[in-house]
């Protein structure tokens, strides 16, 4: 006869009043119960993981403001006490899942400050345009297809395809998320702690080293020759001063998610999802068309992006225990 033991999470009663979480133990002879316990709280341990891997980055933000004898801003305290906040909630409540999307979007706006607080003196622009023109013989590829591209028939339809893929950087990677945490939920961690280790490291190399995009290059004279403007991009150099960081150019995020995202789609469903690279490039495509990026930030950004996919997944093999076959990588 078999039967099943009930073990309660958290005690039999949550602090806050509210009964535990019942984990049904299946019967002797499948799984043992030390380590039914040790998955059914595994969530638990993960959250604690990626909310210590933002309370680090939140440090080292907060050192370089310090370094300059300045103080945080309000801002920062705001996403210490979000940060916080998660904390204490971690285990209550099931959206938190999701957290780690609200985490990089404020600590995207607060590096913004930080940015300002370090001070950009040494912004790279000149070392930039050598690099740029070294790999493309000389040539300027934002340019080169503004002058292909800018005054045709067809002008107004590349523009609209080109924004569009521009625009899906951050959201195509949420889409990716909640389909791996609706299906495969150790895959949907693994791939959270890759996506947070490549924004936060681009965050870091936004600070210690500001790069300006083409556009920017351009409205300030270094690019007399081959000028680049934000004639065909929906945002103009006033919303990107006011809303976004201009000195983020190097590595390319808008480049580096998608391509996380296609990678982790090979690791987990294989050959069928080859389709998916038409994102990463039509977004790298469209970030060098549009003057945000040069070829060598997209190139730092797929850089980037291989190395978070190489640390998700041998993290997720070590900590997560995921042991699936991996036929994409055999097959590409």
């Amino acid at each position: 006869m078999q039967f099943s033991v009930f073990y309660t999470l958290g005690g039999k009663h949550r602090r806050d009043g509210t009964p535990g979480k019942r984990v049904c133990l299946p019967a002797a002879g499948q799984k043992p119960l030390d380590e039914l316990l040790r998955d059914a709280k595994r969530p638990l341990c993960i959250q604690r993981i990626l909310l210590t891997v933002q309370i680090g980055m939140i440090a080292v933000m907060c050192f370089f403001i310090l370094l300059q004898g300045k103080w945080p801003g309000w801002d920062m305290l705001g996403l210490i006490l979000f940060t916080l906040f998660l904390w204490i909630m971690r285990d209550r409540i099931a959206f938190l899942d999701f957290a780690p999307f609200l985490l990089m979007l404020f600590t995207y706006e607060v590096i913004r400050s930080v940015i300002r607080a370090v001070g950009t003196d040494g912004v790279h622009v000149a070392d930039l345009i050598v690099w740029e023109q070294t790999l493309c013989a000389g040539i300027i590829p934002s340019s080169a297809l503004q002058k292909v591209f800018g005054d045709t028939a067809y002008t107004g339809l590349v523009d609209l395809v080109a924004n569009a893929f521009y625009m899906t950087h951050f959201f195509s990677v949420i889409l990716m998320g909640f389909l791996l945490w609706r299906t495969r939920k150790a895959h949907y961690w693994a791939y959270m702690m890759g996506l947070m280790v490549l924004a936060y490291t681009a965050f870091l190399t936004y600070v210690v080293f500001p790069a300006a995009p083409p556009w920017w290059a351009s409205l300030n004279g270094y690019l007399r020759g081959q000028p680049v403007n934000l004639n065909h991009s929906l945002l103009s150099a006033e919303h990107i001063f006011r809303t976004a960081n201009p000195l983020g150019a190097m590595p390319s995020l808008h480049t580096a998610w998608p391509t996380y995202l296609f990678f982790y789609c090979l690791y987990v469903w294989g050959r069928k999802t080859l389709p998916v690279i038409i994102l990463p490039a039509g977004v790298a495509l469209a970030s060098i068309y549009l003057g945000h990026h040069y070829v060598v930030d997209v190139l730092g950004g797929i850089g980037y992006a291989a190395v978070a996919f190489v640390f998700a997944t041998q993290w997720g093999k070590i900590y997560l225990k995921i042991r699936e076959p991996v036929k994409s990588m055999a097959a590409v």
